[in-house]
């Protein structure tokens, strides 16, 4: 009986050693996914379908079940012994696409550590399952027609070294989770419609280099803590800055009170007399300066309108303030 009872326990420990290393374990695959080139391909080949038809023949060379086997756009790691080559990055820029991002199966393509898909013609919203691609180090989505707000899950990323979002229709506050990318070199998020006050936190982006955030509707001061940062030696300065702030303020002291509604339609307030816009605690203009105060209300109306790309840059408001007054110095 000795015998025998060793005889099961040395059994019962064989089956089990045999169980662990053969047999897989059905918790550890629902935890951690295996990930494959079946997959990769899987994921992209359905964002493809998605989009318009007018796109699938630029991406003709998406066939097959490997995508690091000359698709288009596709890079991959090299592929080591026992390692298997996975999609690093995705560069369709200026491809002619259409479509959304809903579709992208952001989890099967977790390993891209390059988003760019510049120059396109890709809308609706930012997925905020962007945050499930960790190891992302540069998303460039400018010159699209992307529109809604910043997800503050794309915060999470924090490998991120450049975020280009420019020339977009996204709207909204930038969220404070702008802040968490300590390695950011780069954040263009210039024209756009972002609104609100500039978060204190890209203050917390030491690292950065370049900012754009001109063509927007944001207000408020520059905080000091961005103010701080290195910026003035290597970023690039643009001919035309963002001269909603000066509308607001203009419109402001004419009125003696917040512009408030007029912000958005500011072509209304043209159409009304001075009376009705200046501040009715001060005595009306005298004639001979009427025009030129009809004139400042004008160019900021002109500093508010709604599409960036529609306002005049800086140096034209000052020239026109520049032919106003002069014409005011030869009335008097």
């Amino acid at each position: 009986m000795k015998g025998l009872s060793m005889f099961l326990t040395i059994a019962i420990s064989l089956f089990s050693c045999y169980t662990l290393l053969y047999v897989p374990s059905q918790v550890g695959a629902r935890q951690v996914p295996v990930l494959s080139t079946t997959n990769e391909a899987s994921a992209l080949l359905k964002w493809k379908d998605s989009l318009d038809k007018q796109s699938q023949p630029l991406l003709s060379s998406w066939v097959g079940n490997n995508p690091c086997h000359d698709w288009i756009g596709i890079g991959c790691s090299n592929t080591s012994a026992g390692v298997q080559s996975v999609v690093t990055s995705i560069h369709l820029r200026n491809s002619s696409l259409i479509g959304t991002l809903s579709h992208l199966d952001t989890w099967s393509l977790r390993h891209v550590e390059t988003l760019d898909l510049a120059h396109n013609t890709l809308f609706g919203h930012i997925p905020s399952i962007l945050g499930n691609m960790s190891k992302l180090r540069i998303i460039n989505l400018s010159f699209n027609k992307f529109s809604g707000v910043i997800p503050p899950e794309i915060g999470t990323l924090r490998s991120m070294g450049e975020l280009n979002l420019s020339s977009n229709s996204l709207e909204g506050p930038i969220p404070d989770s702008i802040g968490n990318f300590t390695n950011l070199t780069v954040l263009a998020l210039d024209t756009n419609y972002f609104t609100g006050r500039i978060p204190i936190s890209i203050g917390n982006l030491v690292k950065l280099s370049k900012l754009g955030l001109n063509d927007n509707e944001l207000t408020g001061p520059i905080p000091s803590e961005i103010q701080k940062l290195k910026l003035a030696y290597t970023m690039e300065v643009t001919t035309k800055c963002d001269v909603y702030s000066f509308g607001v303020l203009t419109l402001e002291i004419l009125m003696g009170t917040h512009p408030g509604d007029f912000l958005t339609s500011s072509q209304d307030l043209k159409s009304k007399s001075l009376t009705e816009i200046l501040d009715q605690r001060l005595p009306p203009p005298v004639e001979q300066i009427t025009e030129q105060v009809k004139l400042l209300v004008e160019i900021a109306c002109s500093c508010l309108l709604k599409s960036p790309h529609s306002r005049p840059s800086m140096r034209e408001v000052t020239d026109s303030l520049s032919v106003g007054c002069a014409r005011a110095a030869r009335m008097m």
